[in-house]
């Protein structure tokens, strides 16, 4: 559902990304400012809130239709990306671990489905968090649905 994929969005940047990249953001000439590219443009409205209500830290959200791509050919990386297709291998080792967002009062790996958290690591290092998934299709094949799909929803 579109809503839920929002509020996971904006639960993880206002509460435990943003946080965290104050911190490694001190030692950076721009101090006040997180670079972010996304690929989503619905994510753009809660930048702009999150802008409206901190003044000693704002986002820069820069659009790329290709984010993966595009971390592939820049020198110059942003703080956060929030895209499509970032898992690939020719990808993943340009981030950061992020194995310090998760313990006590912190992330709970057990929010997560069990089996995107992992796509999302790599030799024991977190490198990204799945903030929501896309089921293009569901089949299924003729005459082979012997369980009881009634309570499943479709959106």
């Amino acid at each position: 559902m579109k809503i839920n994929r929002i509020i996971v969005i904006s639960a993880i940047i206002f509460s435990v990304l943003i946080p965290s990249l104050i911190f490694i953001n001190l030692s950076r000439p721009e101090k006040n400012k997180i670079v972010l590219w996304t690929d989503n443009p619905e994510l753009i409205s809660y930048i702009e809130m999150f802008n409206s209500e901190h003044d000693m830290i704002k986002v820069e959200t820069v659009y790329k239709q290709n984010p993966s791509r595009e971390l592939m050919k820049t020198k110059k990386y942003p703080d956060i990306v929030i895209g499509s297709y970032l898992n690939s291998p020719q990808v993943i080792d340009n981030f950061s671990r992020l194995n310090r967002l998760f313990g006590k009062n912190r992330i709970d790996k057990s929010s997560f489905y069990k089996s995107l958290l992992p796509r999302g690591a790599k030799s024991g290092r977190q490198l990204l968090l799945p903030v929501s998934f896309n089921l293009p299709a569901l089949m299924f094949r003729r005459g082979d649905v012997s369980y009881n799909i009634s309570n499943f929803v479709v959106t």
